[in-house]
């Protein structure tokens, strides 16, 4: 079952692409040496009057990719921030959804060939009414901005 906070949404107001999904700034990480998982990062705008549900991601680059969301466990000194993957993440109408460093990010495993910094990676984006996206995330080392 999913739980989801309003984190990472944000009313985007009334556009002008009615009708459709804009994916805005797509990038991941430069993955370390070995296997070792890496995140990436976006907006996802739904500038349509239907909420629409992400309900995958591939990569041919990949084996694995989940979208994670943060939930913070305790309280105080004690408090924790834990990474928790999610089945689908809804996208209201005329909204936005932040894939963030320190927030909602894709969880990106398996990686079948090295990457480069300056690189860019296809991703296929599937949505619950039938629509599949291809966008290319530009690999950034950490710090920096690899546009």
């Amino acid at each position: 079952m999913i739980r989801e906070g309003i984190e990472g949404i944000r009313d985007s107001g009334n556009s002008s692409e009615s009708g459709t999904i804009a994916v805005v700034d797509p990038w991941s990480l430069l993955p370390p040496n070995g296997d070792s998982p890496v995140a990436a990062f976006m907006t996802v705008r739904n500038n349509s009057s239907d909420d629409r549900k992400l309900i995958s991601v591939q990569s041919d680059a990949f084996d694995k990719i989940d979208v994670h969301r943060n939930e913070h466990v305790g309280r105080g000194v004690d408090e924790t921030v834990r990474m928790v993957a999610v089945e689908s993440l809804q996208i209201p109408s005329w909204s936005e959804r932040i894939f963030a460093p320190g927030g909602m990010h894709l969880m990106l495993s398996g990686r079948r060939e090295a990457l480069s910094e300056g690189e860019e990676v296809t991703f296929t984006l599937r949505f619950d009414n039938g629509a599949r996206q291809e966008h290319r995330f530009r690999v950034r080392a950490l710090g920096g901005r690899g546009r």
